[in-house]
């Protein structure tokens, strides 16, 4: 009775876990809610950044917004790419570059390995 119980038990947390895994995969790297590119052109960019995401291991992301909503362009970057689940691995590697265009500002977020490869001096 242990062992099915044990057994199902890491069933359960695997089924669980999958979706989450799935999700990441599926997120999309470029995010135009400014409506900013054509679709060409985000459909040529979202190839690119995939191919840069594959060689870095880390996810490459791009977003373009109307407007921050009140917040500044780095408190905006670094929510959008932490709460929409990107990065790769266990220090979810990767960076996102912002553009709002009400504020006519802009924003680079990084994570893990990101940190490393665009550090200030970089940016």
């Amino acid at each position: 009775m242990k062992r099915i119980l044990g057994f199902l038990s890491l069933v359960l947390v695997l089924t669980l876990c999958l979706p989450a895994a799935v999700s990441a995969e599926t997120l999309p790297l470029v995010a135009d809610h400014g409506d900013l590119l054509t679709t060409e052109e985000e459909e040529s960019l979202a190839a690119f950044l995939a191919g840069v995401s594959e060689d870095t291991d880390a996810d490459i992301v791009v977003l373009t917004v109307d407007s921050l909503e009140g917040k500044n362009a780095q408190a905006y970057a670094d929510d959008y790419f932490d709460y929409s689940g990107y990065g790769r691995g266990a220090e979810y590697d990767g960076a996102l570059f912002l553009v709002a265009m009400e504020e006519r500002q802009w924003a680079v977020s990084t994570s893990g390995y990101g940190i490393t490869a665009l550090h200030e001096a970089g940016l």
